[in-house]
């Protein structure tokens, strides 16, 4: 998923963040106090974000805070003050639509838009709340473990820590898994379900603030459950942890996961389809061998989805790591938006063609998008280097983009679609299936992003 927070994990329980109580209690209780009794607790009685903070302490950092935002607003009145009298003017004369009603709405929005320093006035929101050592930001809506990774809750969209999930959904999901797999088998294809993880990345990686909590790995064993009994082939990516950091799992401050999990899930699904289906993928094990890649690295030049909201004071900046063939190779993408309309071609080596060099500049924040060109609805792949003349569809959300541009490597031609959300590809799965007719299916989702949308099933 993207900046765009595409993603949402609404398996398993009514609260997976809840305050104060386990995940599924059915409401955002504060340990030792309820939320507006004089500020958010967390367990133990302290509150949420002094972090032992005396008054003296905390006095300084707000007033420090509000004289930044004074000058801040006295940039912005200076460059709005023109576009304001306009404004005012069109109200007056009863040019503008919607009368005073109407110009109230178009100043607030030119106030939003012409914010002196817009992001820096973020940075040092994030700056204070990181100082008054707070672990929550806007009512619990982003959440800081003890590691100092970023956690969305909520209907954000991320969802990785959900707070409005049914029980009655995880039946659903597996259905359409199922469904889906039945369908690919049952017309001779190959099919693997590979199942990301979340951004809690479970007991011994995950320590969440007391009182808070996820059933993220809950649900995800749930999901994995019910497709080994309908006899659905998996990869649980949580299973390649293995002598990985945490910060080479996902990202500090992004929901997506880290290129060397990436790259282990690529490795993996090789693996799994020659032992089912005795492919003979990169026989000789030149595309799945990370010596065979140059790494090259951005060094904290990413703040991501969650990052974004709180500047990069709050919990820092990431790095971000592209893993580039030393090995020649001959490629060519071609990106489609929704209703199959072209939006760009491209050919070459791998770095030619799939990465959009336009988001590694040092003023583009979310370097997640130059992967696979940033595109997120409908793509098609050809390796003109291939050894052998299969086709694959690759159904996933945002996490797939860095991993498709791998798994093209493996197959003369790769289709890649996102049905993760409205805005992504929104056709009917099952038709699209006989129209492209692969030989293999895979589909990646984390969470339920993907298996929710599948039109057809």
């Amino acid at each position: 998923m993207d900046s765009k927070l595409g993603n949402n994990m609404e398996l398993g329980t009514e609260n997976t963040a809840a305050v104060g109580g386990s995940a599924g209690t059915g409401g955002k209780e504060a340990a030792a106090g309820s939320a507006g009794t004089g500020g958010k607790e967390l367990a133990g009685g302290g509150m949420a974000g002094t972090g032992g903070m005396n008054k003296v302490s905390s006095a300084i950092i707000a007033v420090a805070f509000l004289l930044i935002i004074t000058l801040m607003a006295a940039g912005t009145l200076q460059d709005a003050t023109e576009p304001m009298a306009d404004i005012a003017r069109q109200a007056v004369s009863r040019e503008m639509k919607g009368g005073f009603t109407g110009a109230i709405a178009e100043i607030n929005l030119k106030f939003e838009d012409s914010i002196a320093q817009r992001s820096n006035f973020i940075d040092v929101f994030g700056l204070v709340q990181r100082a008054m050592g707070k672990h929550e930001v806007d009512n619990y809506a982003l959440i800081k473990d003890e590691g100092g990774m970023l956690h969305l809750a909520g209907g954000s969209g991320v969802g990785q820590i959900s707070d409005d999930a049914k029980e009655d959904r995880l039946p659903k999901y597996i259905n359409n898994i199922s469904a889906l797999h039945r369908y690919v088998t049952d017309s001779g294809r190959g099919f693997l379900m590979v199942e990301a993880p979340s951004t809690d990345l479970g007991e011994g990686y995950t320590l969440f603030p007391p009182g808070v909590g996820s059933a993220d790995n809950t649900n995800i064993d749930g999901l994995l459950a019910g497709a080994a009994e309908r006899g659905v082939p998996f990869i649980d990516v949580r299973d390649l942890f293995e002598g990985l950091k945490p910060d080479e799992l996902r990202y500090r401050t992004d929901h997506h996961w880290a290129m060397p999990l990436v790259f282990k899930a690529f490795a993996a699904t090789r693996d799994r389809l020659n032992s089912d289906y005795g492919y003979g993928l990169d026989p000789d094990g030149v595309y799945t061998d990370i010596d065979n890649y140059e790494k090259i690295v951005y060094e904290g030049t990413f703040l991501g989805s969650a990052g974004i909201r709180v500047g990069k004071y709050y919990a820092g900046m990431d790095d971000f790591a592209l893993y580039i063939p030393k090995f020649d190779t001959d490629l060519k993408l071609e990106e489609f938006k929704q209703g199959h309309k072209p939006a760009g071609e491209y050919s070459g080596s791998f770095r030619e063609a799939f990465i959009d060099e336009s988001s590694l500049e040092p003023d583009h924040m979310n370097k997640y998008q130059a992967y696979l060109k940033n595109g997120y609805v409908e793509n098609f792949i050809e390796n003109r280097k291939s050894d052998n003349d299969l086709k694959c569809l690759f159904i996933s959300d945002s996490y797939g983009r860095p991993y498709a541009q791998y798994l093209s490597l493996l197959f003369r031609e790769t289709v890649v679609i996102d049905a993760s959300r409205t805005n992504r590809f929104t056709g009917n799965v099952k038709e699209y299936i006989d129209e492209q007719d692969p030989d293999v299916v895979i589909c990646m989702s984390s969470g339920h992003s993907v298996w929710h949308k599948l039109k057809g099933f």
